[in-house]
């Protein structure tokens, strides 16, 4: 369920089971640690119980299955014999309750929408139930009346409480019937359009980190449409191009992405390589000065640079580079993209017998390259 709104993380934050600087913490660490759960993580630094961890899990696979009880038409594709990866975390569900509160839903659903027909709908408290006596609110009650302001619309009720949309919507219902909260507005085009952008952007991410790489261009271009400038959405475009060996293309979404982009090392990094496979080797070095300015540290760097001087033509710059390279990283493994460079940069530069030397050295570290 990709750009689902209750991810993991916000769902532990939002019902207080871990705090903001320990998911900070843990999704650092994941970014470090490939392949390794974000749960788990949290679980090693002692943020999480085993039962919480299982309980919000659920709720992510109950409220997936709910979702898909909303829709009205699609289509599915059936494979037999798959089973989850070993490592994620089994938990258990009755198959047949999940089915009954999902029809319940549907049918409750639609007489919240009778009073809620829109998730941009903006609602405040004509009076404080708070503050009369003999009223029984529900839990979920209680967790949105400070939400219910005049400016927060449901969706950010949903997104503040912790509670999902059903629940969210099912409490507020609760609140107008009795008539303690009244609709004062909707969400103006402007900030409906911002939001659109959001969710096209998103979307796109979250097709991105699937590998889904035609509908993630499909929501980026959808973002463009939207906002012809978005820096994100460009970049994102140019590093699908890259991957995909449209080079050009990738050259041409870095060069749009405006003036007032904020341009990243990695968006550098990226330029310099689509801008190297393209020939244009000066406005390549140009690209690897400019992340030398955000990141002189990274010997990636020089080895880059190296690259890009030896497809020039040369050879010298390039074993100069090769060698800084070779110096900054030390004792630590080198890259066989240095051995396949440096050798043929030696070669141009007319030093055979360094070349003879590097290529040993390559075969010794990489036999199977």
């Amino acid at each position: 369920m990709v750009n689902r709104p209750d991810r993991l993380g916000e769902l532990l934050v939002k019902n207080e089971v871990i705090d903001r600087d320990q998911l900070s913490a843990a999704m650092e660490k994941q970014a470090h640690e490939k392949g390794k759960k974000l749960g788990a993580l949290l679980m090693e630094g002692g943020a999480l119980t085993q039962e919480d961890l299982e309980r919000y899990i659920s709720v992510q696979i109950e409220e997936a299955v709910y979702h898909v009880f909303q829709w009205n038409q699609g289509t599915f594709q059936f494979q037999p014999d798959v089973v989850p990866d070993e490592h994620v975390m089994r938990v258990s569900i009755s198959i047949d309750a999940l089915l009954m509160e999902g029809a319940r839903r549907v049918d409750e659903w639609s007489l919240i929408e009778r009073k809620i027909s829109s998730m941009d709908l903006i609602f405040a408290l004509e009076r404080d139930p708070l503050q009369e006596e003999g009223i029984d609110l529900t839990e979920g009650q209680q967790r949105i009346i400070a939400f219910i302001d005049g400016e927060r619309t449901v969706t950010d009720i949903v997104d503040e409480s912790g509670l999902v949309e059903f629940e969210t919507g099912k409490a507020l219902y609760g609140l107008i019937q009795a008539g303690f909260a009244v609709q004062v507005g909707k969400r103006s085009a402007e900030s409906q359009a911002k939001g659109s952008v959001e969710e096209h952007l998103n979307l796109g991410l979250a097709f991105y980190r699937s590998e889904m790489m035609e509908d993630a261009i499909r929501e980026f271009r959808k973002t463009l449409e939207l906002d012809s400038k978005h820096p994100q959405a460009r970049a994102n475009l140019a590093l699908i191009s890259l991957k995909s060996g449209r080079s050009q293309e990738a050259s041409v979404h870095f060069e749009e992405m405006g003036e007032g982009a904020e341009m990243t090392y990695a968006v550098h990094r990226n330029r310099a390589l689509a801008l190297e496979r393209i020939g244009r080797y000066d406005d390549a070095l140009s690209a690897i000065e400019e992340a030398e300015k955000l990141d002189g540290d990274d010997p990636g760097l020089l080895l880059a640079r190296g690259i890009v001087q030896f497809k020039a033509g040369d050879g010298a710059a390039a074993m100069g580079s090769f060698k800084g390279y070779q110096d900054k990283v030390g004792d630590a493994t080198l890259s066989p993209m240095f051995f396949a460079f440096s050798v043929l940069a030696a070669g141009i530069a007319g030093d055979m017998d360094r070349a003879v030397e590097i290529g040993r050295e390559g075969l010794q570290q990489y036999p199977n390259d």
